[in-house]
């Protein structure tokens, strides 16, 4: 089963300022510059809207610790290639594949 998780951020309520400049420079001489995000996925609860997820800017574990809370940038929702996204049999074997990706050991 493969499926895509769909998702769109509302750029207002971004806080620029959290951008980091990459390290390496490019052949034309500037760098990337890169806006860390959280992502959080349970496929056990759908939203009436049929998210399964949602989209955050990330945070420093200081950050987290002070309990600063960022607002939510967007929802994502599970699309299953080749199939309806009314069939629930389609969706829930998409959800099983997140869950399985979600549950290997992953080395950082």
């Amino acid at each position: 089963m493969k499926a895509f998780l769909n998702f769109s951020i509302d750029v207002t309520k971004v806080d620029w300022k959290r951008r980091i400049t990459g390290k390496k420079e490019r052949e034309d001489g500037s760098k990337g510059e890169y806006l860390p995000l959280t992502i959080f996925i349970d496929t056990e609860k759908e939203s009436e809207y049929g998210d399964i997820g949602f989209i955050k800017q990330s945070t420093s574990q200081e950050e987290r610790e002070a309990k600063i809370d960022l607002p939510y940038l967007g929802n994502i929702k599970i699309k299953v290639l080749g199939g309806s996204r009314q069939n629930v049999t389609e969706i829930s074997e998409a959800k099983k594949t997140v869950d399985a990706f979600f549950e290997d050991d992953v080395p950082f």
